[in-house]
């Protein structure tokens, strides 16, 4: 395949893509934004191309209701809380997200399962025939996301869903989703992201993300920090949408009864909580001892928002309660607190901005109160690393950072070592690497530490930064320690620790 966009228009007509890494290459070909990080006037960040691209297609997008989810934290969490729901009661559901963590495959889903290969396959070959004409390849020249966005819409037409999920890629009003005329928004949590691209303000940022919300469409807002609640308020009031808010039109209270039997005691701490809400339209509930299957206690407002979701899709004929709780209770989601083994305990956590590393801090300090964690940290470049960094230091007892070894627009390790070195607090202390098998009294001392220790250090190839932090966890369980292992800062991150993650014979 070419991998100069310019030389699409040489794709035949008769394109069939015989393998995922092929179909992938095709998309890969174009503009991509996930692995080179935009500018805020880019040229390329409009909607005229993705119109051009649906109408084209018969505007696939047109053929099912939409739910359009954006927001800074909790986007995955809701749409996959709202996914389970929407199945539990039997409809045929399609989702999509991004970014992927293993397989392009994720970000197109119908009732929970990825696309099969093959029809991957058949979708990105109909697009590369649409593109293939002289024509086409010259004026429509899309990126990567209109091209997969394209192809989950066409997927989803072409499955008959009855209701799909559209997570926003980055912003909202200028993202390629915003196509859309959903019949209902949801807007997460707020916080600084992207600054480069969205400004620099919380107001800025809410300005760009309220740009889902839509002419007379109902919108869901999760808690918000003030100034990002008036600038939302406004463009909810100034559009006639009725908004509904956390806090205001439903509620999470303190749980009154136990958890639901049968849960693991890492997935529960903290995390179960009771909904009502006063929505005039909707029949009164109340459901007590919710139990959301995805960890944290931040939780609780990803499962009320997509609670007060699936009950406003069915004013008329609500979900029974134990559609409700199963559907908040039953949900998975890699990457999310994902805790892989428990002894000693290794989180998976795809967390890549201040607000998200400090509620994974939290998370962890509410779930494993006595372990000693690790912290194994790579991001990107356009990314605040310090203050992220700040809190892994304010938490950490041991911090390995590296780099990813696949993405341009990966943070380099030398930059994130200064920064450790300059803000650390002068208890903590850079150690030497590699670690070895057998290690020397003063570094086993050091590591061994019995007040608090607090050691960091870094490496420049992930695969040596994971193979050492089995070996740290091993020396201090070994000792009679009880570590913990959190894998964070970023999707591609979470990648490399699956590439790379088993430990050596």
């Amino acid at each position: 395949m070419p991998n100069d966009p310019s030389q699409q228009s040489s794709l035949s007509k008769q394109t069939v893509f015989q393998s995922v890494q092929e179909a992938t290459e095709f998309l890969e070909a174009n503009l991509n934004f996930e692995t080179t990080s935009p500018t805020k006037n880019d040229p390329h960040i409009k909607l005229k191309t993705i119109t051009q691209l649906l109408q084209l297609l018969k505007n696939p997008q047109n053929n099912y209701p939409i739910i359009h989810i954006g927001g800074t934290k909790g986007k995955g969490s809701t749409a996959i809380f709202l996914e389970n729901l929407l199945l539990s009661a039997g409809y045929k559901v399609g989702l999509y997200s991004s970014p992927h963590i293993l397989s392009v495959l994720e970000r197109f889903r119908i009732d929970g399962q990825n696309c099969p290969p093959p029809r991957f396959c058949a979708l990105a070959s109909q697009l590369a025939d649409l593109l293939s004409t002289d024509r086409l390849g010259r004026t429509l020249k899309p990126t990567y996301f209109e091209l997969t966005t394209a192809l989950a819409l066409l997927y989803f037409s072409q499955e008959k869903c009855d209701y799909v999920i559209l997570e926003v890629g980055l912003g909202g009003r200028l993202d390629t989703t915003n196509i859309c005329n959903p019949v209902l928004s949801i807007i997460t949590s707020l916080s600084l992201d992207h600054t480069h691209f969205l400004g620099e303000t919380i107001e800025e940022i809410a300005y760009e993300k309220g740009g889902i919300i839509k002419e007379k469409t109902p919108v869901l807002l999760s808690k918000q920090p003030s100034a990002a609640q008036k600038v939302l308020s406004k463009i909810a009031h100034d559009k006639g949408a009725p908004l509904y808010q956390l806090g205001t039109d439903f509620h999470i209270h303190p749980a009154t009864k136990a958890n639901t039997p049968g849960k693991t005691d890492f997935k529960t701490k903290g995390s179960t909580f009771d909904y009502t809400h006063s929505i005039d339209s909707l029949t009164p509930i109340r459901m007590e001892g919710l139990a959301p299957s995805l960890c944290g206690k931040h939780q609780q407002e990803n499962a009320a928002l997509a609670l007060t979701a699936a009950l406003l899709l069915h004013p008329e004929n609500p979900l029974s309660e134990k559609r409700l709780r199963n559907g908040v209770g039953t949900a998975h989601l890699a990457g999310r607190f994902e805790v892989t083994q428990t002894s000693p305990p290794i989180v998976l956590d795809v967390a890549h901005n201040e607000a998200s590393i400090e509620r994974l801090c939290q998370t962890l300090k509410e779930e494993f109160p006595s372990h000693l964690p690790l912290f194994l940290f790579a991001t990107s470049q356009d990314k605040a690393a310090e203050p992220m960094l700040r809190h892994l230091l304010d938490h950490a007892n041991y911090l390995f950072i590296t780099e990813y070894d696949t993405v341009a627009r990966n943070y380099p390790v030398s930059d994130l070592l200064a920064l450790v070195r300059n803000i650390a607090p002068d208890n903590w202390r850079e150690i030497p690497t590699p670690l070895s098998a057998s290690l020397d009294l003063g570094t086993q001392n050091l590591l061994e530490d019995n007040t608090s220790p607090h050691l960091f250090t870094s490496f420049s190839k992930p695969k040596v930064a994971i193979e050492q932090a089995y070996l740290l966890l091993d020396h201090l369980q070994e000792a009679g320690k009880t570590p913990l292992l959190c894998v964070t800062g970023s999707f591609f991150f979470i990648e490399q620790w699956h590439r790379y993650h088993a430990p050596q014979e």
